[in-house]
């Protein structure tokens, strides 16, 4: 199996990401931007590398060559090929002179301006059969070439095993204080958030899961053996099913439809703290290609999500009871503003098909949460 990593390089934004020039010092490049390209250059040699939409300082990334030959295969000696991403850049000539040696999907008026090049010695042939040979080298070690027997029947079970492995441990424990996690399985547990019932697997665009099944969070606790209060779960399932029918039809694969808010517990939580030992309360974030995320309502909780942290919360703490919130979200979120009103906080990200099982591996102590932030978390926006 082969791999693409990507954009390379300096893809920090995705509003306007066909068009934006990022400005970069040489230093920063170095010390921040191209180092972890580097890293999985050197360590496992990619078959392939994308390079992004954006402009570095004034120029298209696929028709850099100090980016793509010099850096990339020269100095951290990439074996495998580069690529762009789907109708990257603008000049093909100046991509084939950059080294950006495969062109995607590509059109006939590249193919055109290529051969008129050449013609024209814009573009030398010794270039072009450097291109191409990093083509053909990648074709030579595919398994299509290789004539590999393979199978369309693969080990689902086993391949769903490893994916609940991936998810869990990647989960992250951001905080538990009083020991609050585990959860013993012989507890009876409320649970709260739309996302608990309605997991997100993936982002949007590239970003998303092609799964056969979603296991929610709801799910995941039951086959873990937990006693979750029957009528709230089917309070938040009914309240679903009614948002998901009135909700418009996304345009595109790029599109999510308007996130649905989330329910109104205030009459039923008392309750709810009365009949449980604990609550877990989910808040879900959903976001991918093609845009960048919003402040109000995304990176900054809603009013309803406050006022459900806020009233479980004290209805749970009122009767000694504790509280954890799963963060279900694909990029990081404000959470100086809530942390102190709960117990726990687990960051389980987008955790695929096997999510609500993973995610219940690690409250019930079964899965250690050993993962490690790979992104910061500011205090607020503004830092």
């Amino acid at each position: 199996v082969g791999t693409s990593i990507k954009h390379y390089a300096a893809n920090n934004q995705e509003t306007q990401r066909n068009s934006v020039d990022a400005g970069v010092s040489e230093r920063a490049m170095r010390e921040i931007y191209l180092r972890g390209f580097e890293m999985a250059v050197k360590q496992a040699q990619p078959w392939t590398v994308m390079s992004s939409y954006n402009k570095l300082n004034g120029t298209y990334t696929s028709e850099r060559r100090d980016l793509l030959t010099d850096i990339l295969k020269n100095e951290w000696g990439l074996k495998g090929l580069v690529m762009t991403d789907w109708f990257g850049g603008r000049d093909a000539v100046a991509q084939m002179n950059a080294g950006n040696d495969l062109l995607m999907p590509g059109n006939p008026d590249q193919s055109d301006a290529i051969v008129a090049a050449v013609k024209d010695g814009k573009l030398t042939m010794m270039q072009l059969n450097t291109n191409v040979e990093r083509i053909l080298k990648i074709i030579l070690k595919s398994p299509t070439f290789t004539k590999y027997k393979y199978s369309n029947k693969p080990d689902l079970a086993a391949h769903a095993r490893v994916a609940r492995m991936a998810a869990a441990d990647g989960i992250i424990l951001l905080k538990n204080d009083g020991g609050t996690l585990p959860f013993s399985v012989n507890k009876r547990v409320a649970v709260f958030g739309n996302t608990s019932y309605n997991p997100i697997a993936g982002g949007t665009g590239s970003g998303d899961v092609n799964k056969a099944y979603n296991v929610s969070l709801i799910e995941g606790l039951g086959k873990m053996g937990y006693k979750v209060q029957e009528g709230l779960a089917k309070s938040y399932k009914d309240y679903l099913v009614d948002a998901k029918a009135k909700q418009p039809k996304p345009r595109n694969f790029f599109m999510l439809p308007p996130p649905i808010p989330e329910m109104d517990i205030t009459d039923i939580v008392l309750k709810e703290a009365l009949g449980a030992d604990e609550a877990i309360i989910t808040i879900g974030r959903n976001a991918g290609e093609g845009a960048d995320r919003k402040l109000e309502n995304d990176y900054y909780l809603s009013f309803p999500e406050k006022t459900l942290i806020a009233n479980v919360s004290k209805a749970f703490h009122d009767q000694g009871k504790k509280v954890m919130v799963v963060l279900n979200i694909g990029g990081v979120i404000e959470t100086a503003s809530w942390r102190d009103s709960v117990d726990g906080i687990v960051l389980a990200w987008q955790p695929g098909l096997e999510g609500g099982n993973a995610i219940a591996d690690i409250i019930s102590g079964k899965v250690n949460p050993s993962g490690r932030l790979a992104t910061t978390f500011a205090m607020d926006y503004k830092d």
